[in-house]
């Protein structure tokens, strides 16, 4: 658990890249820009256990992958995150799971802000399932 909770905590805190490639955006539907206006409203509310305020991510290089993305989920929802490739959903993931540094913006995750989460005590709170399964090879048998 002590390497977990070292490895985590390295990738609190933000990176300092700058976005400097421009990339082709997609207008946003108004029903996306409400939900955005909405998590911004609910962002100290407990009834939101996952939360995102603003997320972006530079990759070193100039890629910004996720450009101020906000969004919310409700206690009980079920919520899908759909795009293209490339769209930036496994990075937000990444960010949400502690595994990269975000660049801008706030994460909460049952009310704490993500540099706030402490592995050893809220670890067992979270799950994730990744798209592909990542222990297999580090499965033995004896």
């Amino acid at each position: 658990m002590i390497i977990d909770t070292i490895f985590c905590n390295g990738y609190k805190g933000t990176d300092s890249n700058v976005s400097t490639i421009e990339r082709n955006r997609l207008p946003e539907d108004t029903d996306v820009i409400q939900k955005k206006k909405d998590s911004e409203d609910v962002w100290n509310e407990y009834e939101y256990p996952i939360k995102t305020s603003n997320l972006t991510k530079v990759y070193k290089g100039g890629l910004e992958a996720v450009g101020g993305t906000s969004f919310n989920v409700k206690r009980g929802e079920v919520f899908g995150l759909l795009g293209p490739n490339g769209a930036g959903k496994s990075s937000m993931f990444n960010i949400m799971t502690m595994e990269q540094k975000r660049t801008s913006g706030g994460v909460k995750l049952l009310n704490k802000e993500l540099d706030e989460v402490k592995i050893r005590d809220d670890g067992a709170k979270f799950g994730v399932c990744p798209q592909h399964n990542t222990i297999w090879e580090q499965l033995t048998v004896d």
